[in-house]
């Protein structure tokens, strides 16, 4: 696709989502709009396959970057493999879920507008009940030992003990992916369907890193002097894939806003 095209697409899904955001979330448009950007790369340097956000400290500026190679080979691929779900529908998905970020970046500098002026601060407390979401590791942890019983991943993969900082990753994620469900207004039937797919994703990438993994320790001799085993196991705690096991389990924004 050329590079002015998919520019063109993916500004078009910007504003539609930033509306539906603004909607769904009681969030200010004309803001959203104001101070946020896109931004599109290439290569294999920061190949995220979901997008990032960086900000403007100094004020508002928040641009969503997105590199187009990983969004091609790993995003698109995924999404569209769902039945009734098209690439617009997947562009949207993706361009919501870097939304989310930037919506709980505005929603904080509200908070603190609130709070040097003395106002009410209805955003803080929602703030309070997203970060509360993000800390709970326990369905994450739930996922590794459902993903265990039912063979799609093996028990040796990863350490027995997950650092909080790939929690944290996943978890943020996580909420990415629950604000872009509920944005796009996502029917249960398909979030179900994609959560499987990622299920099966997630067990193919595993089971064809840790072969690449022995292969390579095989062909320069390693083996010699450590197991291969232990490379596949070293090589997969590098590599856990923050995406897959974000996207099994979404959060349930709705009941965070409920909350």
């Amino acid at each position: 696709m050329a590079k002015d095209i998919m520019h063109e697409q993916f500004s078009e899904a910007l504003d539609q989502v930033l509306e539906e955001y603004s909607a769904v979330f009681n969030a200010d448009l004309t803001t959203l709009r104001a101070f946020t950007d896109i931004d599109f790369y290439k290569g294999e340097g920061d190949y995220t396959p979901y997008p990032v956000v960086s900000q403007n400290k100094a004020n508002r500026d928040i641009t969503i970057r997105c590199n187009t190679d990983a969004y091609v080979d790993t995003w698109e691929p995924l999404v569209c493999s769902i039945d009734d779900v098209s690439e617009e529908d997947s562009r949207k998905l993706y361009i919501a879920t870097g939304v989310a970020w930037v919506g709980l970046a505005h929603m904080a500098l509200n908070a603190k507008d609130n709070r040097d002026a003395g106002r009410s601060n209805k955003e803080l407390l929602t703030i309070k009940r997203i970060q509360k979401a993000m800390q709970n590791t326990d369905q994450v942890l739930e996922t590794i030992r459902e993903l265990e019983a039912s063979e799609k991943i093996e028990a040796n993969l990863y350490p027995i003990e997950i650092t909080s900082e790939e929690l944290n990753r996943i978890n943020r994620l996580r909420y990415g992916l629950g604000v872009s469900y509920l944005v796009n207004n996502v029917p249960e039937e398909i979030r179900s369907e994609i959560s499987l797919q990622y299920a099966e994703e997630l067990s193919s990438y595993f089971t064809n890193m840790g072969s690449h993994l022995i292969d390579f320790a095989l062909s320069w001799g390693f083996d010699k002097k450590i197991e291969p085993d232990a490379y596949k196991q070293q090589g997969i705690s590098r590599a856990f894939h923050t995406l897959y096991f974000a996207g099994i389990r979404p959060m349930d924004v709705s009941d965070i806003l409920r909350s």
